[in-house]
């Protein structure tokens, strides 16, 4: 496979390089000099406000407590749910299979044939449609 490079092409490569990274650069560079201005700026205001901010954090941090609490109690809901239907449908827990099935009768007139599974319980209902 004959490679094209010629000193044309690699100009062109360089100047679409420098199209493409001469902006990303810039913008990496203007978000960087903001933040640290930021960041210069509120310090001192961070330092005047802490014991406020203390505050703010306990109070976050029982929210967060809270969250990870209703967390626990949920896994614990779901896990006592899959005990249950463990115990209803068998070893491997409920197993709900549908089935549907349309035929025609000697007649000609359509049945739809609908089987349930649920672990090892099934219902079966038939449906006869009238003849058009």
């Amino acid at each position: 496979m004959a490679s094209n490079v010629n000193a044309s092409n690699v100009i062109k490569a360089i100047i679409a390089g420098i199209i493409i990274g001469a902006p990303l650069l810039a913008g990496m560079g203007l978000t960087f000099m903001a933040s640290t201005s930021l960041l210069l700026l509120s310090s001192p205001l961070l330092l005047f406000f802490s014991p406020l901010l203390l505050f703010v954090s306990f109070i976050l941090l029982l929210s967060l407590a809270g969250f990870g609490f209703s967390t626990a109690v949920a896994a614990a809901g779901l896990s006592s749910l899959r005990r249950a239907f463990k115990a209803v449908g068998g070893e491997s827990g409920p197993v709900v299979c549908r089935r549907g099935l349309e035929t025609l009768t000697e007649s000609g007139r359509p049945v739809r044939e609908e089987i349930v599974h649920v672990g090892k319980y099934s219902a079966e209902t038939v449906e006869v449609f009238p003849s058009s």
